[in-house]
């Protein structure tokens, strides 16, 4: 499926931006609010998402590197 669909269908800008917030977010530690209150559930929902689909490929992927 990844080689005969072009992603770009199933995104949209607001998504991009939610994926560039997530990795500053990661990569630099900045927290998404000042406390869990002020986190909107849905960001919560999205970038736990992320996090676990991340998370899957690099286990995929290091299963991948220990059977080569």
């Amino acid at each position: 499926m990844a080689f005969c669909v072009n992603p770009t269908f199933f995104l949209d800008p607001e998504i991009d931006i939610l994926f560039e917030e997530y990795t500053f977010s990661k990569e630099f530690n900045i927290p998404l609010a000042s406390n869990i209150d002020d986190i909107s559930y849905e960001k919560m929902v999205i970038f736990s998402a992320i996090s676990e689909e991340i998370n899957a490929c690099q286990k995929h992927k290091s299963e991948m590197n220990k059977n080569v």
